[in-house]
């Protein structure tokens, strides 16, 4: 074979190889933020991740005077495990008005929860739920249908906007105490961490609380007020 049949039967093969040789992969588009290789269905995994959450337990102390305050109470439980979730629900007791005005006694307890809600957005809700159940505030310290306190919310310390926390009576207030140390025994209260059983036990005598037998009962549907 002469030199010049040679060389063109060798350009013959390397056109060959470079036709046939695949391309490289393509290289997913870049993300809006400049991420290099991310792509569209990268940026729809992260819309679908769940935004991370932080949840705390809560505190609520809830009291009612007017109507039937029982099953107000039992609606309302309802209605906020409706709104936030599973609550752990302590003894039901019987407790004397901190009032100046004359007003029969009260029904409290103090219901346990978590929650991702932040302080202000947990208050909201408390108070949306008053609402329903009638509750008005032309009075202070006046009966009522329906009282719902955020008491507790992790460990938080908010001293500067409403709501404040620790609730700033909450040290004071035998009908919160008594039932949150049934409840939530070993919970350090802020700043200085003693427990509700502590704070209890430091009180004086007075106002009276009773702790009654039975249990309520947790239940959906509209608030009963006939007395």
């Amino acid at each position: 074979m002469t030199r010049s049949k040679l060389r063109r039967a060798s350009s013959r093969k390397r056109k060959t190889s470079t036709t046939t040789r695949s391309k490289p992969p393509e290289a997913p588009a870049a993300d809006a933020d400049g991420t290099p290789g991310a792509g569209v269905g990268a940026r729809f995994a992260r819309l679908r991740r769940p935004f991370p959450t932080h949840r705390r337990r809560f505190a609520l102390g809830l009291g009612s005077n007017l109507g039937n305050s029982r099953s107000l109470l039992e609606a309302a439980l309802g209605r906020l495990e409706q709104a936030l979730g599973p609550l752990t629900v302590a003894p039901l007791y019987l407790t004397e008005p901190v009032s100046s005005l004359p007003q029969p006694p009260f029904l409290n307890t103090v219901a346990i929860g978590h929650t991702a809600l932040e302080a202000d957005a947990l208050l909201a809700c408390t108070q949306r739920i008053e609402l329903e159940f009638g509750r008005e505030r032309k009075v202070a310290d006046a009966p009522r249908t329906l009282d719902l306190d955020l008491l507790l919310l992790g460990d938080l310390i908010r001293t500067e906007i409403s709501p404040h926390l620790p609730h700033p009576r909450l040290r004071a207030r035998r009908f919160v105490l008594a039932p949150l140390c049934d409840v939530a025994p070993d919970w350090p209260i802020p700043p200085d961490g003693a427990t509700a059983c502590d704070l209890l036990r430091a009180l004086p005598e007075g106002p009276w609380v009773r702790r009654l037998p039975d249990r309520l009962e947790l239940r959906t549907g509209p608030p009963g007020q006939s007395s």
